[in-house]
């Protein structure tokens, strides 16, 4: 009786306690996707169809974004580094930030990177 209850305690602490072969996946076996990360920041990219700085909107493949309240830092290629007086316009293919990291939960555009400029641009 007293080795059939060393073995019911034995099989319950190897149950119970977590093995470490099992947090191991073999080579080449992608890990089970996680749960998804909705207030994280995503980065995206396009050319920009059209933006409104009153509306705090911008369209970029045809979808609308919104802008932060806080003013979105615009970097403009390396090769033309003007400051603060650099414009985003529409036919400039950028990559632009977005997070929903806000009290509305909706996905905002956090910063734009500009990669390269719009070819025949008319003015606003």
């Amino acid at each position: 009786m007293n080795f059939l209850h060393s073995l019911v305690t034995a099989g319950t602490f190897l149950l119970v306690t977590a093995h470490p072969a099992q947090a191991i996946a073999p080579n080449g076996q992608s890990k089970p996707p996680s749960s998804i990360d909705t207030a994280g920041t995503i980065e995206r990219g396009g050319t920009v169809n059209a933006i409104d700085l009153k509306e705090r909107k911008l369209v970029v493949d045809g979808v609308t974004f919104v802008l932060t309240a806080a003013p979105v830092k615009i970097t403009p290629p390396l090769i033309e580094q003007q400051g603060n007086n650099f414009q985003l316009k529409p036919g400039m293919q950028i990559r632009f930030t977005t997070s929903k990291e806000n009290y509305s939960n909706q996905a905002q555009v956090r910063e734009i990177w500009i990669t390269s400029r719009a070819k025949n641009v008319s003015k606003q």
